[in-house]
């Protein structure tokens, strides 16, 4: 399982003419319409995350991010989304914890979101990812926990998602 805890630096990370400013800029064809805010996020997170070499395909990720934040809103809890996805665009288990530089006003079309656990599953994950996955949403299931990875400092975090079990 590769843990990535990232705070989005203040010149930002996603999009223009919304909370969140370019910083890790997508051509121009690949960027979608600034109506999308959920979308044009996704398509510089998973252009960061391909030319870091974690995913193989940003576009793939992009249209299943999308798929399934269109089955049902991935918001968890008060400012925290949970986008997830598994597929062949990842060859190892993948947690980025992304603290945003300012909230992504209406996620979903009601809830603000500040930060984002992403978490990508490739086709056959092992059973010690899976195991730790478990153990994570198990931990996730108590309120004081739930409400660190939503508010809480990236020290308080970063002790959440790397404590197996605890």
């Amino acid at each position: 399982m590769k843990i990535l805890i990232e705070q989005e630096p203040s010149g930002g990370f996603g999009i223009q003419d919304s909370a969140i400013l370019p910083h890790h800029t997508a051509t121009a064809a690949a960027m979608p319409s600034r109506k999308n805010p959920v979308h044009a996020l996704f398509v510089c997170i998973c252009t960061y995350l391909q030319s870091k070499g974690v995913i193989r395909s940003a576009d793939l990720l992009v249209k299943d991010l999308l798929a399934r934040e269109a089955s049902g809103s991935t918001v968890i809890a008060d400012q925290l989304a949970n986008p997830h996805a598994q597929g062949p665009f990842v060859d190892e288990c993948l947690l980025l914890y992304l603290k945003l530089s300012r909230p992504m006003p209406q996620w979903d079309g009601s809830h603000d979101v500040s930060r984002l656990l992403l978490i990508l599953i490739p086709q056959d994950p092992s059973m010690k990812d899976l195991r730790y996955l478990r153990d994570l949403y198990r931990r996730m299931g108590d309120e004081k926990v739930l409400g660190l990875l939503g508010t809480g400092s990236i020290t308080d975090v970063r002790q959440i998602l790397t404590t197996e079990g605890k």
